[in-house]
């Protein structure tokens, strides 16, 4: 009696948490159809891009070029260039592996463990942004209803994460896709604070949808701006 009464218990369990998950299944499912299917998501976890912008940078806002190369999420290469007093200075953030170096014009960086969990964490949303990964992500994720980005009516998925932080993503009600991702994150004054990243005109590149505009927002401040995002290549 008592082994059939804890089966009935395990199974009842395992209903209910079934249920709670099938939301969440379709949201992801849904969001995964807005940027382009499942296939075309999956090749782009292997790309090159560029873009340009605007980033703060030892207190001044100066304009940058970016291209950056990876294979998520296990390797990622990112090189900013950008002009500061009339001297172009030559950015380099490598991930292998969870292995972290960085260089600057060439010269390499210290990378203290701050600095470190603040990569690692990036290369992961820029992961999660795939939206496929979020499949087995599944028992971390709790749902989120009727939020607003920008007035957008949106559903927001909370990661959590004991390692990076919990990673907030938001999806606009009506077109699936991911306007905004919310963190606690390093600003560029190296202090933490709460970190917007907001997504902004998608357009069609490469069969998927993506964020031709990227703002990202510190404690309210603007610390970076970047435009012509765009896959220049994608591994099938």
């Amino acid at each position: 009696m008592l082994r059939m009464i804890c089966t009935i218990l395990v199974f009842a369990f395992m209903t209910i948490a079934t249920q709670a998950e099938e939301p969440i299944r379709q949201l992801i499912n849904n969001a995964i159809e807005a940027h382009g299917g499942r296939a075309a998501l999956e090749a782009a976890l292997c790309a090159r891009v560029t873009a340009d912008g605007v980033m703060k940078f030892m207190g001044k806002h100066l304009p940058f070029t970016l291209v950056g190369t990876y294979d998520l999420p296990h390797s990622s290469q990112t090189t900013i260039k950008l002009d500061f007093e009339g001297k172009e200075l030559s950015l380099t953030q490598a991930v292998v592996n969870g292995q972290v170096t960085m260089k600057l014009s060439g010269f390499d960086l210290p990378v203290d463990l701050k600095l470190r969990r603040e990569i690692l964490a990036t290369i992961r949303i820029q992961y999660l942004t795939k939206i496929v990964p979020l499949d087995q992500e599944i028992a971390n994720l709790k749902l989120i209803r009727d939020v607003a980005v920008k007035n957008i009516p949106c559903t927001a998925v909370q990661v959590k994460d004991s390692v990076n932080g919990d990673i907030l993503l938001y999806f606009a009600n009506d077109s699936s896709l991911l306007v905004k991702i919310e963190r606690v994150g390093l600003g560029p004054d190296q202090q933490e604070g709460r970190q917007e990243i907001y997504l902004l005109d998608h357009q069609r590149n490469h069969k998927i949808m993506i964020p031709k505009t990227i703002e990202i927002y510190t404690d309210g401040q603007l610390t970076t701006r970047t435009t012509n995002y765009r896959y220049e290549y994608m591994q099938p």
